[in-house]
Order: structure tokens, then C-alpha cells, then sequence
């Protein structure tokens, strides 16, 4: 017997159990030991059963009730989870999402919470990912388009950099779909075994090489201080930044010793020894 607004007014709760009556097509209504109602989808999703509480209180009617119905079933043949919509609108996210906010809210909700250097995946969004498509819809970009993007980085010889820029796109679609925003990743088409391999830095620059980066620096009218930093990195190897975050607690003139400490570096701390009569103190 098809469902009506007589039978769901007349619906009660029987021996202080809870009472459910189907409504067609997944639609239920769902009345609690303590009599409250409410209207409820429930559906599946790839293969996971979900539900979604659609009114409380009845404040529709099983017509409308049956209306919500069809919005949400429309959305579950989208790929998409009633569900999760509505959780992210109450949070006061957008359930669909350009690229460019979904990526700072991945930015913010991962990256930074978990990362100890997030400076290059910032750099990633900033300047590769969201100029290619950061208006598009996060459920629009395509398995082309990342690879457009990575293969364009690839063909310009910076093949360790194009592995570590679809590394950062498919981490952020599977937060994507942990979110349940999109079910698939486009970046997970991507095979990293046709972008390359990345080489290891082992060259080792030839004297003639050497003379002529410091006759070049030295020459230049650059800052002094930015002739005496690309000198330091040329004698240590440090990175920038290690160079950059360097105090003079950190620097042991007596004994001859640079400490960067690990908070400074990519990986663990590092220690340097030099010759400390070769360095004069110059506060």
C-alpha cells in the first residue's frame, strides 16, 4: 500500500520501539521511541550504503518530501553524496567547488597542519596549479588537463620538478575525495613512468666553472651581501632558506662551527666546521 499523509500523521511508536515506513524509491519516515518524525533518504554510493535526514519535525509534506527525494537521487547518479553536500554547506564550504578554493581549503586542512615545509607546495598552487585551472570546477578537471600541465614542465627538462607537481595534485584530489567532492583522480591517470625519471645531482662543476660563477657574481652590481651569500652557498652547499634563517647564536667562531638547527632544514639539522681565522667577526 503506496504511502500517505494520513497513514505518516497516524504513525506512532509501538512498545517504546522505533517505527519506519518506506516512502518509494528510498524515501522513509523514521519515527523515534519518543515520537519525533523525520523524513530519510537512503541510498547507495559506491557500494556504501548512506543516509541522509531530510526534515525533522515534519515540516513538509510527503509531496515535498518526495520532491527532496529527487534532488538528492539526481545528485547519488552524479557521483555525488546528499550526505556530504549538506554537511560541507552547514561547515560553510562550497559543495562545488572551483579548483582554486578547494586548494586552499586542502592547503589549510593538510598541507600546513602536516607539513613541516610547505613553502614548495604553496609555490605549486600559486604558480602552476591554479593559473591552469583554478576557475574551473574541482569535479572538471580532466586526466588531459593535469597531464597538459605536467607534461609542459616535463618538455622543458625540469622532469623532477613535473613528478613532484603531479605529486601534489594527486594529494590533493584524494583529499578531494576523501571529502567525498569528486570520486575519481584525475591525476591518478597521469603515469609518472611516462613523465621520467628524476636524475640525481651528482655533477660536479670544473674549476674553469667555478672561476668563472665567482668572476660573475663579483662583477655584477648586485648587493654586496647577495655576492657574499651565493659565495657561502657555493663553499657549504646549504640551501637558501638554511642561509637565510641563520643567526649568530647559531654560528660558534671559537671552534668553528654553523649549526643549522632542524626547525631550518628540509630534513634533520646539519652541522658545518670551518676555519674560524679565515672568518673575522663583523656584527
Amino acid at each position: 500500500m503506496a504511502l500517505t499523509d494520513a497513514m505518516v500523521k497516524a504513525l506512532k511508536p509501538q512498545g517504546g520501539l522505533r517505527q519506519s515506513r518506506a516512502g518509494g524509491n528510498g524515501l522513509l519516515v523514521d519515527v523515534t521511541p519518543a515520537g519525533v518524525k523525520s523524513w530519510v533518504f537512503r541510498y547507495r554510493l559506491n557500494g556504501k550504503r548512506e543516509k541522509l535526514v531530510i526534515e525533522r519535525h515534519f515540516e513538509i509534506s510527503l509531496k515535498e518530501a518526495r520532491s527532496e527525494r529527487d534532488k538528492y537521487a539526481a545528485m547519488v547518479r552524479q557521483g555525488k553524496s546528499p550526505f556530504m553536500e549538506k554537511k560541507l554547506a552547514r561547515a560553510g564550504f562550497s559543495t562545488d567547488p572551483t579548483v582554486k578554493e578547494f586548494a586552499e581549503r586542502y592547503y589549510a586542512e593538510q598541507v600546513e597542519r602536516n607539513w613541516k615545509d610547505p613553502k614548495h607546495i604553496r609555490r605549486y598552487l600559486d604558480n602552476e596549479i591554479i593559473p591552469a585551472f583554478g576557475t574551473i570546477q574541482l569535479g572538471q578537471v580532466t586526466p588531459l588537463d593535469v597531464q597538459k600541465l605536467v607534461y609542459r614542465k616535463r618538455d622543458n627538462g625540469q622532469v623532477a620538478a613535473a613528478i613532484q607537481l603531479r605529486g601534489t595534485i594527486k594529494r590533493m584530489f584524494d583529499y578531494a575525495i576523501e571529502t567525498r567532492l569528486v570520486t575519481a583522480n584525475p591525476a591518478g591517470m597521469v603515469a609518472t613512468r611516462y613523465i621520467g625519471k628524476a636524475r640525481k645531482r651528482s655533477r660536479v662543476l670544473k674549476p674553469e666553472e667555478i672561476r668563472k660563477y665567482l668572476r660573475t657574481i663579483y662583477g655584477s652590481n648586485i648587493r654586496k651581501q647577495f655576492k657574499l651569500a651565493l659565495h657561502i652557498i657555493l663553499l657549504t652547499l646549504v640551501r637558501k632558506s638554511e642561509l637565510f634563517f641563520v643567526r649568530w647564536e647559531h654560528v660558534n667562531f671559537e671552534n668553528g662551527e654553523w649549526l643549522i638547527p632542524a626547525e631550518n632544514a628540509k630534513t634533520a639539522g646539519h652541522l658545518f666546521w670551518f676555519k674560524s681565522q679565515e672568518f673575522p667577526v663583523q656584527r
